[in-house]
């Protein structure tokens, strides 16, 4: 597919230095129906380019998917995306070239007859319009749905690439167990292999998980809900109340469910919830508290 992009950039000059292009971009989940559902948005002007695709839209319509499908849409949307927004990734056009390229009505049209029966570009349609990051926004709700937040990206790096994290790790690494599984072959009671990013004891259990509050809610419930049961059976294996840790960061505020959960957590009895810009409170609690692996190496 690569190729064949290159190829017809290489062989097509029409670049469009007045109008505005317009391409949707729809989803078809039956290849036996014309039915089909706008889920993107293309517009190309004389200095700007601008792709986004909905998220939300995406996932409310998941159910007409099977699972290999909805991947496929999924990373190919993605890799629209990347390519319009390449940041350190590599652009499948080099930089000068890109606005040329996409600029391109031949091209748009060229991609309305590449499909996979999934994604498929509409037509592309001249707009008389000077284009703007507002104007796209409008022409978006228009044609496809809300626009998506804007999400801080910082917040959406894995907590465990962050410099707290790995100074964590590094300063601990020998006092506590860390990224561990347990199975029932350690705990007899715990029915679920169930993996905990650190753990210790002393007189009691010592235990804590580390989360990325920007993902999804579900994968968030289901890892908090199965720590939860950890510590009640390290609770009981141990025949202590032991001392339990959630380390993560404020959610964006744009993702309501998320900030929710994140507030909760921080109001909750059940466990101890620490930001991770305070997580040196865990390493000094591990040091004064005589905390050592709870499996010996």
């Amino acid at each position: 597919m690569r190729e064949e992009f290159q190829n017809l950039y290489t062989n097509t000059n029409n670049y469009l230095t007045m109008n505005t292009l317009l391409c949707p971009i729809y989803l078809s989940s039956n290849t036996l129906s014309k039915d089909r559902f706008s889920i993107g948005l293309i517009m190309v002007g004389r200095e700007e380019a601008y792709f986004n695709y909905s998220e939300e839209k995406l996932n409310k319509v998941k159910h007409l998917f099977t699972n290999d499908s909805f991947l496929v849409v999924k990373q190919y949307l993605k890799s629209i995306y990347k390519n319009f927004y390449p940041e350190q990734e590599k652009s499948l056009f080099p930089e000068n070239d890109f606005l040329k390229t996409w600029a391109n009505k031949e091209y748009l049209s060229y991609l309305n007859k590449y499909t996979n029966n999934l994604v498929c570009f509409g037509e592309t349609t001249n707009v008389d319009i000077a284009l703007n990051e507002d104007i796209f926004k409008k022409f978006f709700e228009m044609y496809v749905f809300r626009y998506p937040s804007q999400i801080d990206k910082a917040k959406d790096i894995d907590i465990f690439k962050k410099p707290q994290s790995i100074a964590f790790y590094k300063r601990n690494s020998e006092k506590v167990n860390i990224d561990i599984e347990i199975t029932n072959n350690d705990i007899e009671e715990l029915l679920i292999s169930t993996k905990v990013n650190f753990l210790g004891k002393n007189d009691a259990p010592f235990a804590g998980n580390m989360l990325n509050l920007q993902k999804s809610i579900q994968t968030l419930g289901n890892n908090i809900n199965s720590f939860i049961s950890l510590t009640k059976i390290l609770d009981n294996a141990q025949n202590k109340k032991g001392k339990y840790f959630l380390v993560g960061e404020e959610p964006d505020k744009e993702l309501k469910e998320n900030h929710k959960l994140w507030q909760e957590l921080r109001n909750t009895k059940l466990i101890e919830y620490t930001e991770l810009c305070d997580i040196d409170k865990i390493s000094n609690y591990i040091t004064e508290q005589g905390v050592i692996p709870f499996f010996a190496a």
